[in-house]
This record gives structure tokens, sequence and C-alpha cells, in this order.
């Protein structure tokens, strides 16, 4: 398929990945809201929707037959700082960082632990930031109890080394949320990001992967967004500014 591409003209080329673009946001309810929702978060053109297609500037999507096919057979989990509509294979669960670690199932109000029947995939959105080092630690023991064999996490959270390029690079700025916080200042911007909404340690890539291989997890590897193992994971994927990782039980 990539060889064929590579043939083909430039037009054709940006006609495929938007063919692609579409075939990811028609599968999911929602097309016109899920694009002004991500939009009003990082920008009035950051993706466009126009007759039936979305397409972006941003996202490079694999080229793959199987690109995007949910398996609804798998038991997955979603912990996140807010509850989010998903098909009934998910259990959707609040995270709270109180002492100790646990996770409100959203629907039947009962914590989450090792005693419950275990997951095939689970979801970790935005919460590795809002934890100190030690506590994250203690969470990825807690979660890695709650897959199954070979079962995935993976897990986004805000990525330090793009934080820092867009200081060096100036295109702070340019970010819907600091113009609303009224920041004006590189200084501002960096402590705004390190501290405001509950940020308590900011990760790259090669630290997530560390504390994943220091508590038991196999294969963990970084990977980009709407790509991995499992559409039924990376189909939740929302910013291109997040790192995205897998690790397997």
């Amino acid at each position: 398929m990539r060889r064929l591409l590579m043939q083909w003209s430039y037009a054709a080329s940006v006609y495929c990945h938007e063919a692609l673009m579409w075939f990811f946001f028609k599968s999911k309810d929602g097309v016109r809201q899920k694009v002004e929702r991500i939009n009003s978060a990082k920008g009035p053109n950051y993706l466009v929707y126009s007759e039936g297609f979305v397409s972006s500037t941003g996202v490079e999507l694999p080229l793959d037959a199987s690109y995007g096919i949910v398996n609804k057979t798998q038991r997955c989990l979603y912990i996140g700082m807010q509850a989010r509509q998903l098909d009934s294979n998910w259990t959707v669960a609040t995270f709270d960082a109180g002492d100790p670690l646990h996770f409100l199932d959203v629907q039947s109000g009962e914590v989450i632990n090792a005693s419950s029947m275990p997951f095939d995939c689970i979801y970790s959105d935005a919460v590795a930031e809002r934890m100190t080092s030690i506590q994250f630690e203690q969470y990825l023991k807690s979660i890695i109890g709650l897959l199954k064999p070979g079962g995935v996490h993976r897990i986004a959270t805000s990525d330090i080394d793009r934080i820092l390029d867009t200081v060096s690079k100036g295109t702070w700025v340019d970010f819907p949320w600091v113009k609303k916080e009224g920041v004006t200042t590189a200084a501002e911007y960096i402590n705004a990001v390190f501290r405001n909404w509950g940020h308590r340690y900011l990760y790259d890539s090669a630290t997530l992967i560390k504390r994943l291989s220091e508590c038991g997890y196999r294969n963990s590897a970084r990977t980009s967004m709407l790509s991995g193992c499992s559409a039924s994971l990376y189909c939740l994927d929302q910013g291109i500014h997040r790192i995205y990782v897998e690790a397997q039980r």
C-alpha cells in the first residue's frame, strides 16, 4: 500500500489521507460535535469538517486495512478525571488521587479492584500528570492487576518535550487557553502548564516507559495518536500534543 501511494500524485495521497480521516470519524457518533469539541480546545482550524469529510494537517494515520476496526467483544476500562460516554463493553471509572488510590465505576459507584473481572484493555486518560511519581508507581501496579495476561494498558498524558519545544519556538502563544487564562509571558506559560489543572509530575516518553518497565509491564513503547495495538483504545485519543504509550501485562 505504501509503495503504491508513493507512485500516486500528491493530490491522490491527500485524498486517501482525508478518506481515512473520514473513516475514523464516521465510525463514531456525533462527527460534527466531536470536531467542534476538539477545535474549541486546539484552535478553530485544527480539524476541518466539510461534506462528510474530516481533515487534519497534524495527524498521520497508518495505511492499514484493519485500521479503525473496534473489537466490541473486548472488556475495556476507561479511567479519567471525568466520565465519558462509551460503548457498552466499556467500564468507565473516575480517578481519585487520595490515599489509597482508587477508581470508582461511574455506573455502579463501586470501587474497581483486582477482585473484579480482568480487562482486555485499559485506557488511562490524563491521570499520570495528576499524581506524584510515587503515586503513579502505585497506580501502575494497581492497574496491571486489573489486566488479563497480554492485556494492553494505553496511557495518554501531557508531553513535556512538546511543552518545552513550544517555549523554544515561541508557539505557546497560539494556544487558545493561553489567551483565556491571561498568560502573556513564557514563564507564566511554563508555570501554568506545570502547576495548573492539578498537575504534579509531567513526563517524556523515556521516563514513562521506564516507570512501566519498573512496575512489571512488558513491551512498553511509545505510539502515535490514532495508532496502536487496539482500535478500541486509540479511538479515544484526543490530541497530538500528548504522549501515547502502550504496554502489556
